[in-house]
């Protein structure tokens, strides 16, 4: 039994498109007199921006306002493309989390990927007969290359052999992304879980992949298969249905809910924070699922050398460009995510032995000037479990620094009388520094 399906297509009832002259663009439209608003789509270099005006006195007046960096020039960033089973092609502003409307798929799909240097999109089907489909993001135009007859959410696209790379279960094949062909297909060893995420390529072609089990990096094997090398230790608390580098290099990953979670993470350690979603806490609910995302990545190649702090570091690669004493950041464990140290009360006795007196989850972020020299050290730290029959204290020692090449530390909180400080606020009478948390 068929019946008929009736959408109302808000994006495609267009009443108005232009371009600025002079800087303005003026125009006048009859709307109803119950219209309080309209909604306004602006594209600038491949990405898009969304905005909601009111209509008073008969005028919407909206200004466009473009972010400029300090040489002048509209500031690079990488826009996430996100697709989902209910048809929906949107993008995720990376640096504030905005979300705009794109496009209505031609089929809900589970899969995308962004062939850079042809400004496409390409994305599977969800269902029989699985059409791969090739969006155009300069021409916002959808076409099927073919029907591949089989379905899944792990795409991406290498730039060195033009191929697309589909991972189902655990098989790899490459197909043509010009005539949908499939060409290749290895085995791939060493998953501990087969369902669920996605793939993505970082720069040389090195391949990543994500299921429900964690974030692993694929090699190809002397035997002709790939080995999957697992990058995160433990079974992550999400469910990743899509992962995409940015131009940074950065993993953006996505989760499997109602409304997604978008997740960055260290492809070193596998140390990751919620960045935009209802996990992040910061009123950047997304609203809809994200199925698959993928990078289109956006470079400055004529940025002018600027150093605005006169460090010697040019602001693009200064961490602090408005501070000549600082440059540089270095993160351990990692830029997201955190270690844990776990103590036992009664060492060197061997007491219990168990490791379980007081464990604490911390973040260290150093900051090196122009020289790489370490000029400030911030230690994030949080106390998983105290339950020792001891009163303990957590201190850092920083071993041949002297106390007295410490300007100040802030930030301590010291529960007992008997912790003797100088006046920086290291602990007294110890040869080196001595940090008390």
């Amino acid at each position: 039994m068929t019946r008929p399906e009736y959408r109302t297509d808000i994006l495609n009832q267009l009443l108005f498109s232009g371009v600025t002259v002079g800087g303005k663009l003026e125009h006048q439209i009859v709307l109803p007199s119950y219209y309080t608003q309209l909604f306004i789509r602006s594209k600038t270099n491949k990405q898009y921006g969304s905005d909601v005006v009111d209509i008073t006195n008969g005028k919407a007046e909206y200004t466009c306002a473009r972010t400029i960096n300090k040489t002048g020039k509209v500031a690079v960033a990488d826009y996430l493309y996100c697709v989902n089973g209910n048809a929906e092609l949107f993008q995720v502003d990376s640096l504030d989390g905005t979300y705009t409307a794109i496009s209505e798929i031609p089929m809900g799909s589970y899969s995308a990927l962004v062939a850079q240097e042809n400004k496409l999109l390409y994305s599977i089907g969800k269902s029989n007969p699985y059409p791969l489909m090739k969006y155009s993001i300069a021409d916002n135009e959808w076409n099927t290359v073919a029907n591949l007859g089989m379905g899944g959410p792990r795409l991406d696209y290498c730039g060195i052999d033009g191929l697309l790379y589909f991972t189902n279960g655990d098989v790899l094949y490459t197909i043509d992304s010009w005539s949908g062909k499939f060409l290749s297909s290895w085995k791939i060893k060493g998953l501990d879980n087969k369902g669920g995420g996605d793939s993505a390529f970082i720069k040389e072609g090195v391949l990543f992949m994500c299921n429900f089990s964690g974030l692993y990096q694929l090699t190809l094997g002397v035997d002709g298969d790939y080995l999957a090398d697992r990058i995160s230790a433990d079974n992550l608390p999400f469910k990743p249905t899509s992962m995409a580098f940015d131009s940074n290099q950065k993993l953006w990953l996505a989760n499997s809910a109602s409304s997604s979670d978008l997740i960055i993470m260290d492809t070193q350690t596998g140390g990751w924070e919620y960045r935009y979603g209802v996990s992040a806490n910061n009123n950047s609910d997304l609203g809809r699922t994200i199925n698959d995302l993928a990078t289109f990545r956006v470079f400055d190649k004529n940025q002018e050398p600027i150093d605005t702090d006169g460090d010697g570091i040019l602001d693009g690669d200064d961490n602090f460009p408005d501070d000549a004493e600082k440059a540089f950041e270095v993160f351990t464990p990692s830029n997201y995510g955190f270690g844990t140290v776990a103590f036992e009360d009664l060492w060197p006795y061997s007491g219990d032995y168990d490791f379980n007196d007081v464990a604490v989850n911390y973040k260290v972020i150093a900051a090196q000037n122009a020289a790489n020299g370490m000029v400030q050290v911030a230690f994030n730290s949080t106390v998983k479990s105290n339950g020792p029959s001891f009163v303990n204290a957590f201190a850092i020692g920083f071993e041949k620094l002297s106390p007295s090449k410490i300007a100040y530390v802030s930030g301590q909180v010291l529960g007992q009388n008997d912790i003797k400080l100088d006046a920086n606020g290291t602990e007294a009478n110890q040869k080196n520094t001595v940090v008390v948390l």
